[in-house]
This record gives structure tokens, C-alpha cells and sequence, in this order.
């Protein structure tokens, strides 16, 4: 029956597309959701609503991807399949605003990986953005966000990342997830209300994407979806209880696991992050746990990296709960960031400074940078450190005022250092 409602929902949705084709005037505005636009949109507004929508009931709400109510062009485009062409935005190489909002008062030049950063900048909550900042701070590059991204790019869980093609990878939680060129056109997308934290581009062109912003035990946690939307693979971590910890209400801070991050590794295996969990998952392609990684040294892990010598870096995080469940180890130290040993959790390296830490909500993020230093990302600051711990640079904002406190305490996520240019 499922197969036959789908395919019903698709030739209605052909004929009316041809019949819109036919009644509208013969110039082409980009597309054939244009041409609906162009008919349907009567009050010029840039989206369709229920009363102004021509079609059936069925098709309206089947275009709705975000159930807001109203059909917009991307939705249209995106269920289509077609490359979604919008203006380009005005994002010259040098703002007007060069700073951002932003500043760098610690910059230690011979002793940085001095290239561009990348990341979402949410300091303003009217106007968030993703922004590449050279090491004085300076933006070089931004893509500012069209009005019906602004309320998904909140501080919690915006993940930004630079593809192979030069192209941004960009995920709003609960929305979904974005391919942005450099022209600030939107040239792929995946609508998903259950998607958050990290997405990744695999090898084969398909993205593997999280969901634990307030997940629950029956959800899917992990799932890698290819170019045309399709989930080819998934991962429950309630498909295996015998190693994880028991399901108890009480103690779901932000979600039952929280997960925050998942990466592909070189044997197909996927490393998951329960953050609620206090450890890592190496989970095979069958859904089976093969190891967990981290207990009683990380505390609420974020986004992990495989470094190049085969162990793992992670994110730490002070406990949000004032009572802690029983199947928690309530004496885990806390380190800012650590590298472990996969094999032995022994901890190779870490990053442990009540001094910085102590004006941070959260640690968010820990890349480790060609130099040998660290980038680490906080809830209102990001900082490169040495492996001996000292402080080489340092972004924060310049000023709060005129900004919510719980905006300015949260409003970094996560950062990529780019690679220097030959």
C-alpha cells in the first residue's frame, strides 16, 4: 500500500507541475517550482501558503518539508531533486564589518599554525552566519543566513565543515543539512527535523549525520544518507542494550544518549559519541558495539578525531547534572581535551586549564592542528594551545552588551582550521 500511496503522490504531483507548465507564461524563472511561484505566490512574498496553493491537499503537505505551514522554493526544488539555484548573497572577500564582533588578543606568531578559520557565528542571534577569519581576526569570507535558517542556528549543535570542492558543508539542528558554494548558492540539500551536531561527507559522496539534541530511545542515531536523500544505512543505540547503559528518564539531560558525533573509519567501522553515555562507540556496518572508548576519562565527549598515529582526541565537558546517575563514574577527572590510546585508554596528551575553563558553559570541540598544537572551542571563546599547554592565540567577542548572557555564554560550537595554501 505504501508503495502504491507514494506513487500516486508522484503523478499527481506530475500533472500538476505539467498543467502549472501550460497555464503559466513561457519564460522560465529557474525551474519548474519557479513557474508555481510565479502562479500561486498571489501576494509576492516568497512562499506559498495553504490558501494560496492551487494543487490538492496531499501534494501541499508532501512539499512542506518543515510543516511551517507554507511551501517555499528550496522545499519545492529540493523534492525534485533539482540543484537549488538562490541569488547570490553579497558576501564580498572583506565585510564591511572586518571583526565581526569578534577579537583575537592573544597571537603568538612564530608559534601558530597561522592560516584561515571556519566556523558559524552565532554571537548575534538576528544575524548568524558562517565566517572564515584569518589570525588577526579579520573575516574574509562569510555566507550570512537567509531569514528561514535564522531560528535553527541557535549556539547548540551548528557544524560547519569545508568539503574537498572548496564547497561548505553546513547543519542546522532540527532542520537540516546544506551544501553552500562559495557564491553563497545552496547547491544540495537534506531536510530532516531529527538531524543535529555533525555531518560528514563520506568518500562516496554520501553524508553521515547524527541525531542527539533530545533524542529518545526509540530513534535512530546515526545515518548515512546518499546525494538523493536516500538513508542507506542507520544505527539504533536501543538495538544494543547489553552494553549500554539502562534507559532512565531521570537522567536524560538534552536526549536519552546525546549523541554528538559520528566519523567513518578505515575498516568501515563508524565511532559514535554518547555524550550522555561518557564514552565512544566503535560500531561495525551489522549495528554491532565492537568496543567502547574513553570510560572514566572523558566526561561528556565531543566530537572525537582519529589522529594520524591512530589515537583519539575528544572534546570533555564538565557534568550538567547536579546528581549523577549510578551507572556514571562520578569521579571521572575532567580534562578540557585529551588524546587517548584507543587500545589501552591510556592518556597520551591533555589540555586541563581551570583558568580558561572556568569561563566556559561547555568544551565543545579539539582539532588537533599540522604544528602539533590543538585548537579548542569553547562556549564563548577558541583558543590554540601548545602540547605543552601554552596559549598561542585566542578569539572572543569584543563586547556583550546589547546580547542575551545565555547567547554570549554559547554562541561557539565548533571550528575548523584550514589548511595553509602552497
Amino acid at each position: 500500500m505504501e508503495y502504491f500511496r507514494k506513487n500516486i503522490i508522484r503523478i499527481t504531483l506530475g500533472l500538476f507541475f505539467c498543467l502549472s507548465a501550460l497555464e503559466a507564461p513561457a519564460q522560465q524563472f529557474g525551474g519548474r517550482g519557479s513557474i508555481v511561484f510565479e502562479r500561486d505566490d498571489r501576494n509576492k512574498d516568497g512562499k506559498i501558503s495553504r490558501g494560496e496553493f492551487r494543487g490538492p491537499r496531499h501534494v501541499f503537505n508532501v512539499l512542506d518539508t518543515d510543516n511551517d505551514g507554507f511551501i517555499n522554493e528550496v522545499e519545492d526544488k529540493t523534492y525534485k531533486g533539482e540543484p537549488i539555484e538562490q541569488p547570490v548573497q553579497e558576501n564580498p572577500p572583506q565585510p564591511e564589518d572586518k571583526r565581526g564582533g569578534l577579537v583575537v588578543d592573544i597571537w603568538k606568531k612564530d608559534k601558530t599554525y597561522n592560516s584561515t578559520t571556519l566556523f558559524a557565528h552565532t554571537f548575534d542571534e538576528k544575524n548568524p552566519k558562517i565566517v572564515e577569519i584569518d589570525m588577526e581576526g579579520n573575516v574574509v569570507w562569510e555566507y550570512k543566513l537567509p531569514s528561514y535558517m535564522k531560528k535553527y542556528a541557535g549556539p547548540m549543535g551548528v557544524d560547519v565543515e569545508l568539503l574537498e570542492n572548496d564547497n561548505i558543508l553546513l547543519l542546522l539542528p532540527k532542520k537540516g543539512i546544506y551544501e553552500i558554494n562559495r557564491k553563497g548558492r545552496i547547491v544540495w540539500s537534506y531536510y530532516d527535523p531529527k538531524v543535529s551536531h555533525d555531518a560528514d561527507r563520506l568518500e562516496d559522496g554520501s553524508t553521515l549525520v547524527v541525531w542527539g539534541l533530545d533524542d529518545d530511545i526509540n530513534d535512530i542515531h546515526v545515518k548515512e544518507v546518499t546525494k538523493k536523500g536516500k538513508i542507506i544505512w542507520s544505527w539504533s543505540a536501543s538495538d544494543y542494550p547489553e552494553s549500554l547503559p539502562e534507559y532512565d528518564q531521570r537522567y536524560c539531560q538534552q536526549g536519552w544518549t546525546h549523541t554528538n558525533a559520528a566519523t567513518r573509519l578505515k575498516n568501515g567501522n563508524t565511532l559514535v559519541s554518547l555524550r550522555n553515555f561518557q564514552y565512544l562507540a566503535e560500531i561495525d556496518p551489522n549495528g554491532e558495539v565492537v568496543k567502547t572508548i574513553g570510560k572514566g576519562i572523558f566526561s561528556y565527549p565531543h566530537d572525537p578525531e582519529i589522529l594520524p598515529n591512530g589515537n583519539i582526541l575528544a572534546a570533555s565537558q564538565y557534568p550538567l547534572l547536579s546528581t549523577e546517575p549510578k551507572n556514571k563514574d562520578i569521579n571521572t577527572t575532567v580534562y578540557t581535551a585529551a588524546e587517548i590510546d584507543p587500545q589501552t585508554n591510556e592518556i597520551i596528551w591533555n589540555y586541563n586549564s581551570y583558568e580558561w575553563t572556568k569561563t566556559q558553559d561547555s568544551t565543545f570541540d579539539a582539532n588537533r592542528l599540522p604544528n602539533g598544537n590543538t585548537l579548542i572551542v569553547g562556549g564563548t571563546s577558541m583558543i590554540e594551545v601548545t602540547p605543552e599547554g601554552e596559549i598561542v592565540w585566542r578569539l572572543k567577542p569584543e563586547k556583550l552588551s546589547g546580547v542575551r548572557l545565555s547567547m554570549a555564554r554559547q554562541f561557539l560550537y565548533k571550528a575548523q582550521r584550514l589548511e595553509k595554501l602552497d
